[in-house]
């Protein structure tokens, strides 16, 4: 597992997660044309980790 702080937007700061954990993944096939994969899927154990959730929980820890 590997972590860091991702956006989706760079420098804007409401599509980041600090701190998210994702699997290092070195290959792949099937997916021509993309810059990489990022866990979008809901947080399900065997899915990994979910962007998206962490995105979610990191703004409801901050507030209105």
């Amino acid at each position: 597992m590997g972590m860091d702080d991702v956006c989706v937007v760079e420098n804007v700061s409401t599509t980041c997660v600090a701190g998210f954990n994702f699997f290092i993944i070195t290959s792949q096939s099937g997916l021509d044309d993309l810059d990489g994969i990022l866990g979008l899927s809901p947080p399900v154990s065997g899915n990994g980790p979910s962007f998206y959730y962490n995105l979610m929980q990191q703004d409801a820890a901050l507030g209105p």
